[in-house]
């Protein structure tokens, strides 16, 4: 993990240095530029020759490593570096994952990002537990363009909408939905957002600005997907002593599990509930996902430590 920061640290700067390079050398621009992006994918064939020693092989690190690139090279470049990766890649479902980064960096180019890039986002969210969420997606606006300077947690529920306040705007704010929509989609969450236009509503609001405003998600159905332990404790006055604690990140997870001498529990993992055969109840004071049984669950939940 910190081989792929301080990598991704290089590569940051490298490219604020070849920026500030090119600006002063516009009349060799094209030539130099194309030169300067040789020597990078020079250097990135090592990477590539053996990733798992810069990146690991980890979901989350691949993640990074594709932000990095995204954030630092232009998007014709960023392409290269995952047509390199996806021709490399040892197993089909990184093949899979690198040429989805190459489809979606060569968007960036498109008359979408420039549409993107005109655009000033305001994100409301109405349920604390749906914070990690809500960042993944402002990364992922701001990936494609997108000017999101943060997100405000409010009380007020307006459903998935977005709010576009002049008609020059209309188009931004559609492209937009079709940007979160499949962000959603992607995450397994059946959420399609509304477009609605609030131009007589608030009719002084600037051009290019849309509000992205986001219903209560973690507590709406079980989760997809989610961050849980397993525990056992043996004094429940019922027979139901085996339990699961799921949620939304690995961070709330670790928080509420604690660290008890006194129970029996199993690290915090990440876990996909396709097929897992769970039936979950919502806790809204602690925002666990979970469910009681009589006997140990089974994989793929966590397994509790034989040694306690």
């Amino acid at each position: 993990m910190y081989a792929a920061i301080a990598l991704g640290s290089l590569f940051i700067s490298a490219s604020q240095v070849a920026v500030a390079w090119i600006e002063k050398q516009g009349a060799l621009e094209n030539e130099r530029v194309q030169q300067d992006r040789e020597y990078g994918l020079k250097f990135v064939e090592l990477v590539v020759r053996d990733p798992e020693r810069f990146f690991g092989r980890t979901p989350d690190e691949q993640e990074r490593m594709r932000r990095v690139i995204t954030l630092s090279f232009p998007p014709d470049f960023s392409q290269k570096l995952f047509n390199r990766f996806e021709a490399t890649a040892s197993t089909v479902s990184d093949r899979i994952e690198w040429r989805q980064a190459g489809e979606q960096v060569a968007a960036l180019g498109s008359g979408d990002s420039e549409i993107a890039r005109a655009t000033m986002l305001y994100i409301q969210y109405t349920h604390r537990a749906d914070a990690s969420l809500v960042e993944q997606a402002m990364s992922e606006l701001r990936l494609r363009g997108y000017k999101v300077p943060g997100r405000e947690f409010v009380y007020k529920n307006l459903g998935a909408t977005l709010l576009y306040f002049h008609p020059e705007d209309e188009q931004a704010a559609k492209a937009l939905k079709s940007v979160l929509d499949e962000f959603m989609a992607d995450h397994k969450l059946d959420v399609s957002f509304n477009v609605e236009n609030f131009g007589t509503r608030y009719p002084n609001t600037p051009k290019g600005i849309v509000e992205v405003w986001l219903p209560p998600i973690w507590p709406a159905r079980p989760p997809q997907s989610a961050y849980c332990y397993q525990e056992e404790v043996p004094t429940r006055r019922d027979a139901l002593k085996y339990s699961i604690y799921c949620q939304p990140t690995e961070q709330l997870c670790v928080r509420w599990r604690g660290e008890n001498s006194q129970t029996r529990q199993s690290q915090c993992v990440r876990l996909e509930f396709a097929n897992s055969g769970w039936n979950p109840q919502f806790d809204p004071t602690t925002t666990f996902w979970y469910e009681h049984r009589a006997d140990p669950f089974p994989p793929p939940f966590p397994q509790l430590p034989a040694n306690y």
